[in-house]
């Protein structure tokens, strides 16, 4: 019988799965577009999540960071038996605070009994992993939210050198954004006293273009759905490699 992308026997078995907690709809095939591009293979599948109210607010993201939503597709998750599992949601995990995204992964971790992170975590673990210092924020999100992000990051030690922000209110929007407009954004107002750019949002979908988002901008780039797989995959032992995917996935610059 034929396992993950086509594996067959006991090679199928040793196909490293993760699970993705994705709210809504907007740019989720990022996950199987870059599965699809790492070798050895992996499986990622997303489990969609409940979006009560699709607003970059922070009284709409609390809502979505809710544990009682990030638990309701337990049932699925656990029929899948991921080796590793993402809240793969930025700001509804941020907009917590630091303290308050460890909880809420200590939670989701705890109800599943699977190894667990978030993209929040995930960012932060890129930043240490890669040594950078001097960042950028390049947001999809209203002005106080992307602060907040900044905020976010610069507790856990790096220095937020400026952020600018494309001001959209709704997930479904950025989910529309294409490639040209988001390297035009992200590659506006770039410097050579930068480490890197963080991209934050997984409904904007960067999967296809990541080396593209480097290129322009002359630096390493960060994007959110990018860090969430590179996260679980560094907590899965996973050692491979995935062309095209940016510094990150190439190592440490």
């Amino acid at each position: 019988m034929s396992g993950p992308g086509g594996v067959t026997g006991k090679e199928a078995e040793e196909v490293k799965r993760f699970g993705y907690l994705y709210p809504g709809y907007a740019s989720e095939d990022d996950y199987p577009l870059m599965a699809a591009s790492v070798d050895p293979p992996v499986e990622n599948r997303v489990f969609h999540t409940e979006v009560p109210v699709d607003a970059h607010r922070p009284d709409a993201l609390r809502m979505v960071g809710a544990i009682e939503l990030l638990l309701e597709p337990m049932e699925d998750v656990l029929a899948f038996a991921p080796h590793a599992l993402s809240w793969a949601c930025t700001s509804g995990s941020f907009i917590f605070g630091p303290e308050g995204a460890k909880r809420q992964v200590d939670e989701i971790e705890r109800a599943y009994d699977i190894p667990s992170s978030s993209t929040s975590l995930a960012f932060l673990r890129a930043i240490d992993h890669l040594g950078v210092e001097r960042v950028a924020v390049r947001a999809t999100y209203p002005d106080d939210v992307a602060r907040t992000f900044g905020d976010f990051v610069e507790a856990a030690g790096a220095s937020v050198q400026s952020v600018e922000c494309l001001h959209i209110i709704t997930g479904v929007e950025v989910g529309t954004l294409r490639p040209d407009r988001v390297i035009d954004f992200v590659a506006s107002t770039t410097s050579p006293e930068l480490d890197a750019v963080l991209v934050p949002d997984t409904a904007m979908a960067t999967a296809s273009f990541l080396d593209d988002l480097e290129q322009a901008t002359g630096t390493i780039v960060l994007t959110a759905n990018q860090v969430t797989m590179w996260d679980l995959m560094q907590m899965a032992g996973w050692e491979g490699a995935y062309p095209g995917g940016g510094t990150l996935f190439a190592g440490r610059p």
